[in-house]
């Protein structure tokens, strides 16, 4: 749509199954990883680097503590510290920025909005290139409802519903990373001037201090690296532009190639390097492949599947 609302282009969504959605609460979803693993996860262990002697590999830790380990996984994101040692020359190009809100869905919110915003995958564009989604987010059922159908015992809190935005265009790339959620919120809404008042309320709405900055970063293709006891998952592979939703389904997929060469070698079918390299053969294939994928269908242009 334009900034008016004005429909450009529109694709039907086809009908959905009772346990089928479009997209995830990732705190939820956060939870339900972590079930089960007890005090197997640690926080505030961010890793700096590794070593590797003898075949094993020691991630080291801020506040110069280390881990020792068969094999580190360097899961840790777009900024991964463990992929520039591992490819040092792996590099990243900037697709620029968007400004993230959410705000809460109260009794009358979603009939104040135009229909075409509710439940939907939307993209508003104005001529001066300031662009906009709205994503509803709320649950199918109630979350305790879910928990008993589907996972008995797990403890996880209701989610209230939320509606969740984007902003980005000239004045959002003039940003600086640090900026605070209140001058982040006040330059989304000053960017939304002259737009229709149900729009601007979402942004007015919003709760300020979950505002934020999310810059994008595109991996270029990098060869494999030499065989070894460490390796790459997700966004410190091949992170991409958010313009197919597929960033957090490769990653999960990554972790269910890693997983499945890991048994291979627990149960004896295989040895480490082996079952490494073929995940990571795959990994890179397939990850490479979304990433040029999703630049083909840019977070700037046409639909923009969010990040929830």
């Amino acid at each position: 749509m334009d900034h008016q609302l004005v429909p450009r282009f529109a694709k039907p969504l086809p009908p959905q199954p009772d346990a089928a959605g479009f997209g995830v609460d990732r705190a939820t979803l956060r939870r339900i990883l972590l079930a089960g693993l007890g005090d197997q996860v640690h926080f505030a262990s961010a890793v700096t680097g590794y070593e590797v002697s003898h075949g094993r590999v020691a991630a080291l830790l801020a506040g110069e503590r280390r881990a020792e380990g068969d094999l580190l996984v360097g899961a840790d994101g777009t900024g991964s510290a463990v992929r520039g040692q591992l490819v040092p020359g792996a590099g990243l190009d900037d697709l620029g920025a968007f400004v993230y809100g959410r705000g809460p869905i109260g009794p009358g919110t979603l009939a104040a909005l135009p229909p075409v915003l509710v439940d939907s995958f939307n993209r508003m564009t104005a001529p001066d290139g300031t662009r906009m989604s709205v994503a509803t987010c709320r649950t199918r059922m109630p979350v305790a409802a879910a928990v008993a159908r589907y996972a008995p015992g797990l403890d996880l809190p209701e989610v209230p519903g939320y509606l969740a935005w984007m902003v980005d265009g000239p004045a959002v790339q003039a940003a600086r990373p640090g900026t605070v959620p209140e001058a982040l919120w006040a330059l989304a809404a000053d960017a939304l001037a002259g737009w229709p008042e149900p729009v601007r309320e979402v942004v007015a709405a919003a709760e300020v201090g979950a505002t934020m900055l999310v810059r994008l970063h595109s991996a270029r293709p990098f060869a494999p690296w030499a065989p070894g006891p460490v390796t790459l998952l997700g966004d410190a592979a091949h992170t991409m532009s958010p313009g197919r939703g597929e960033g957090a389904n490769r990653a999960l997929a990554d972790a269910a190639g890693l997983a499945g060469a890991l048994a291979a070698v627990a149960s004896g079918r295989a040895a480490l390097a082996g079952a490494l390299a073929g995940y990571e053969a795959a990994m890179l294939r397939d990850g490479f492949a979304a990433v040029r994928a999703s630049l083909a269908q840019p977070f700037g242009q046409g639909r923009a599947r969010p990040a929830l």
